[in-house]
């Protein structure tokens, strides 16, 4: 069950796809509520701030395989997080690792569901942490 902001924005950004409009990756918003739990689940849209690419990865480690394709600040890009780990591969910035399940393509206008892992340092220098839940894996 989404709410009433969840669904008026896929709309609004599926209108502007439509349309040819560019599409801009924003916070999603609140998240359906789990079936046995009494919390919201986080659902945090991050355009990318840094100046690396992003590549969106089954574990959080560089070894495994990419899942999605690679993101970029200069096109816009962004993706929608749902919650972070820091039991991940450092790769130079520390371990911080966001479970990603959406990734944005503004510029070239198209998105993509996935389920994998992307290296905070690389999207927003891990600014979104404190906006999300631990993973707890």
């Amino acid at each position: 069950m989404f709410n009433g902001r969840k669904l008026t924005a896929t709309l609004a950004l599926l209108g502007a796809m439509a349309t040819g409009g560019v599409v801009a990756a924003a916070p999603a918003g609140a998240a359906p509520r789990a079936a046995t739990s009494q919390t919201t689940l986080a659902s945090v849209g991050i355009r990318l701030s840094t100046t690396h690419g992003v590549g969106v990865y089954g574990y959080y480690n560089v070894s495994s395989a990419k899942v999605a394709s690679d993101l970029f600040p200069s096109s816009h890009d962004g993706i929608d997080v749902d919650c972070w780990s820091d039991w991940g591969q450092d790769i130079g910035s520390g371990r911080l690792w966001y479970h990603t399940y959406r990734e944005y393509h503004n510029d070239a206008g198209w998105t993509e569901s996935v389920y994998g892992w992307t290296y905070a340092a690389y999207v927003d220098y891990g600014a979104a942490k404190s906006r999300l839940p631990f993973c707890g894996y």
